[in-house]
């Protein structure tokens, strides 16, 4: 019985750790940023819709690197010529390109959704906590 309390203060310490600095991350995004950096991000990528919302510092830069990168191999593979090198980076160029496409689609309509909501319950939570000295036990602080 003593280890499943271990466990259980283990991992409420880590779930606190992990979002100790989800207030200090600035003003949350607006609507007209979240849709109209989700409409560039669907539509155009490479990290644009990431630069509206303000979150291109924080993982925007990994979709702007690994589109480029992807669109690069297939831009080279057309400049090859025929052959099988040619369809091996090609194919490849395009399996990266449009894995980081639907990875950054899925984040530039989830994230700031699953933040607004993790930063409205820990207020809501913190809001309802007990202040004061309740059948001899006090939380302070």
């Amino acid at each position: 019985m003593r280890s499943f309390f271990q466990v259980l203060i283990f991992t409420f310490a880590l779930s606190a750790v992990a979002h100790a600095n989800i207030f200090d991350k600035g003003p949350m995004i607006t609507k007209g940023q979240y849709i109209g950096g989700g409409v560039l991000g669907t539509i155009i990528g490479f990290g644009t819709g990431h630069i509206v919302q303000n979150r291109w510092e924080e993982i925007g830069w990994v979709f702007t690197a690994a589109e480029l990168a992807g669109f690069s191999l297939m831009v080279t593979s057309w400049a090859i010529g025929p052959g099988s090198a040619r369809d091996a980076l090609g194919i490849t160029g395009y399996l990266i390109w449009s894995g980081f496409k639907v990875w950054e689609i899925v984040d530039i309509w989830g994230e700031p959704l699953w933040d607004h909501t993790i930063i409205h319950d820990s207020r809501r939570a913190m809001s309802s906590m007990p202040t004061g000295a309740v059948a001899g036990i006090s939380l302070r602080w």
